[in-house]
């Protein structure tokens, strides 16, 4: 069970943009259910007929997606700007390693807060190492989505941890 939870939680998947989740359980799944098919909005849908006839149907209910960090523009230094895809919790943010669907890495950094200024959205920017906007945009695109990096890590004996797992 460890090793197919760290699979799952590994793979890129925010809101919108699940289809390799999806296709990741297909591929777990593929010769165990009777039916697989995906609906219009990319949910994946699995039928596995009981034996008895008088049993109880069971349905199983998850989610795909993670939340995400929208790219809206990049800054001259190469910072770049962001907004939520999802319930983004900024005092659980600060300094977190995240990724792009193309492999890129960056921190999301909260930018020193001016007199009077609280903290939300719009102080964060994601560091991705970029000295300008056009190296920035060279390497993620206005549109691209973020999400939080950590991979699963075991909590004690009996536990995991992953930024795409809540339980």
């Amino acid at each position: 069970m460890e090793e197919l939870i760290r699979t799952l939680t590994a793979v890129y998947g925010p809101s919108g943009r699940e289809s390799a989740v999806a296709d990741t359980i297909e591929a777990l799944i593929a010769g165990k259910v009777d039916t697989l098919r995906r609906d219009a909005l990319g949910n994946l849908i699995c039928e596995k007929k009981g034996t008895d006839p008088k049993g109880k149907r069971i349905m199983l209910a998850a989610h795909m997606d993670q939340i995400g960090l929208v790219i809206t523009h990049a800054e001259k230094e190469g910072f770049l700007r962001v907004s939520n895809i999802g319930g983004i919790s900024t005092a659980n943010s600060r300094m977190r390693r995240v990724k792009f669907g193309n492999g890129v890495a960056g921190v999301l950094v909260e930018q020193p807060l001016k007199p009077g200024e609280t903290t939300s959205l719009r102080t964060y920017y994601i560091d991705i190492g970029a000295k300008t906007a056009e190296e920035a945009l060279s390497m993620v695109q206005i549109g691209d989505v973020a999400v939080y990096a950590e991979e699963c890590f075991a909590l004690g004996a009996h536990r995991l941890a992953a930024p795409a797992l809540i339980a």
